[in-house]
């Protein structure tokens, strides 16, 4: 199984806190002192992996349906959420 390390989205770097922590354990971000629980923090990543590939699914159906005269991929705008926590997630390698 493959770790991540949780993020601070707006600052890119490692959050600090516990080595192993428990979900009610703090988690926060040593520059810009974003913090909260971990158990909140893994549920927001959660949440932005599942943007991230879906993002990513829909970049591929698109890309492999343009020029295709049968087919036609409408897409619906996604509301764009801004995300406290994340993961570096290489989804195109």
């Amino acid at each position: 199984m493959t770790a991540f390390q949780l993020q601070c989205a707006a600052c890119k770097i490692p959050l600090e806190g516990p080595d192993d922590p428990e979900p009610e354990d703090v988690l926060r971000c040593p520059r810009c002192g974003v913090e909260d629980r971990t158990d909140n923090v893994v549920a927001e990543v959660r949440e932005y992996a599942k943007d991230r590939m879906a993002e990513r699914v829909n970049t591929m159906l698109r890309d492999a349906t343009r020029g295709k005269k049968f087919l036609d991929v409408v897409e619906n705008p996604r509301p764009q959420r801004v995300y406290r926590f994340m993961i570096d997630l290489d989804l195109d390698g």
